[in-house]
């Protein structure tokens, strides 16, 4: 009976390496919390935050390996989170459905405090309520947050954009044209993403007379003058994601009516320049069913693709993985993809890096194995025996911490490293994999699977 748990044991590590190794592929990452998990927001490849159901943030110094919990208020639900630098960021309240506040961080997310009133921003967005927040997902998220420094913030909901430039304390809203009603169709329209970079910026988003007519605002000036600078009319369209590199570098994608014998297909419109000028070009690869997309680019060339078909919290059956590397002309499928059975909530991007939020506190990963590859060989790290029963013995020569973690994200032992090698006592801990974290001075991480016997 020994020999045969041993073997199981033995075969379950092998298993897991085997996943671990193939870096082309959809890691899940549990964050040790059970609530949905709506936005997330990378300051650098190590650093990243993420907020959602019963206003819980957490935080990872380690590239999502660990989380720490930062906040949780049971009443809030918080829809957005953006970072101006390291030590300040900002989220976005939700409250009985309704948008009503912000809070803000100076100490690097360590601690969170309301910023001004809620009447005035809570005026703006009445008209909106929402039963559930998981609402705001289905076709698109059509409330977000723009931090451009300390002080000056844009949020857009629905059809209008709200703006402050003393970091949340008074506001101005904007109505610019774009539609404040679901279309014929059912899609959700209003003001569909944007993008600012100091005094320059433009919001995209549906016309208040004609929703399959898409307009395109443009500012110079922070917000205080507008310009519509452009319109793209069709038959039938959604957008389904905006997307906008450091340099102003625009691409929309969306679903524009064309039928090419087989259903609908993905189509982009792409500008270099502020939309001085702007091409539209149709994409390939990608299939089409009612369900809600996201888009999210390392680079102008790399690019990853989620389609969920979700209709509401209840019912959610599959959902879709494309990656390009020609900037979305063509798309090729991932066949190991993200759990069929998640709600795909937001993607973002950090070097090589894509990830996304689900729900029940849990994050997909995926990246190509250069960021992952460049870490772990900055960390010379031997770890034996493995399995082992008594005790483990780590040699490695820059380590500067050792963590050792359970399967279901426990902390069950932590030190920071005196020499080059580090025994551990595992002869108490049950039988079972345990995940070793061993980081450097860079922040550097480096993770091995080991078997308790």
């Amino acid at each position: 009976m020994k020999k045969f748990a041993i073997t199981i044991q033995l075969l379950l590590l092998f298993a897991v390496l085997s996943i671990t190794m193939q870096a082309q592929q959809w890691q899940s990452i549990w964050t040790g919390v059970t609530d949905d998990l709506y936005d997330i927001c990378c300051i650098d490849e190590n650093t990243i935050f993420v907020c959602g159901q019963n206003g819980v943030i957490l935080k990872s110094v380690n590239g999502g390996v660990t989380w720490q919990e930062k906040h949780r208020n049971p009443n809030w639900e918080i829809i957005s989170i953006q970072f101006v630098n390291e030590s300040i960021g900002y989220g976005l309240v939700l409250k009985n459905g309704n948008l009503t506040f912000l809070i803000k961080t100076t100490d690097s997310g360590e601690s969170w405090y309301r910023t001004g009133t809620s009447d005035q921003i809570e005026s703006f967005a009445l008209k909106h309520p929402f039963n559930d927040p998981l609402d705001l997902f289905i076709m698109g998220k059509p409330i977000d947050l723009c931090v451009l420094n300390a002080d000056t913030l844009f949020i857009r909901h629905y059809e209008i954009l709200i703006r402050s430039t003393d970091g949340g304390l008074t506001y101005d809203c904007f109505d610019l044209g774009f539609s404040d009603s679901e279309s014929s169709y059912g899609w959700d329209n209003g003001i569909k993403g944007g993008y600012f970079n100091d005094g320059f910026g433009f919001v995209i988003g549906y016309d208040d007379n004609d929703d399959n007519t898409i307009r395109v605002m443009r500012t110079g000036d922070c917000g205080d003058n507008w310009d519509n600078v452009a319109n793209y009319t069709f038959a039938y369209c959604h957008i389904s994601s905006v997307y906008s590199d450091k340099n102003g570098h625009t691409k929309i994608y969306g679903l524009f009516y064309n039928y090419n014998g087989s259903g609908l297909v993905y189509n982009m419109i792409e500008s270099y320049d502020g939309f001085e000028h702007a091409t539209l070009s149709q994409t390939t690869g990608l299939y089409y069913e009612y369900q809600y997309q996201d888009v999210a680019f390392c680079s102008r060339e790399r690019g990853c693709f989620i389609a969920s078909s979700n209709l509401d919290k209840e019912y959610y059956s599959d959902s879709y993985t494309y990656i390009t590397d020609d900037g979305g002309v063509s798309w090729a499928k991932l066949l190991n993809g993200i759990n069929r059975k998640m709600f795909v909530f937001s993607v973002v991007e950090t070097g090589n890096t894509f990830l996304v939020t689900t729900q029940f506190g849990t994050l997909y990963k995926y990246d190509d194995g250069t960021t992952q590859d460049i870490l772990e060989n900055e960390i010379k790290t031997e770890v034996f025996p493995n399995p082992a029963a008594d005790k483990i013995e780590i040699c490695s020569e820059n380590a500067h911490t050792i963590e050792l973690y359970d399967v279901f994200g426990k902390k069950v032992f932590g030190t920071f490293v005196e020499n080059n090698n580090t025994s551990i006592d595992i002869s108490k801990l049950p039988a079972g994999v345990y995940t070793v974290v061993i980081q450097n001075n860079s922040g550097a991480i480096h993770t091995e699977k080991v078997v308790k016997l």
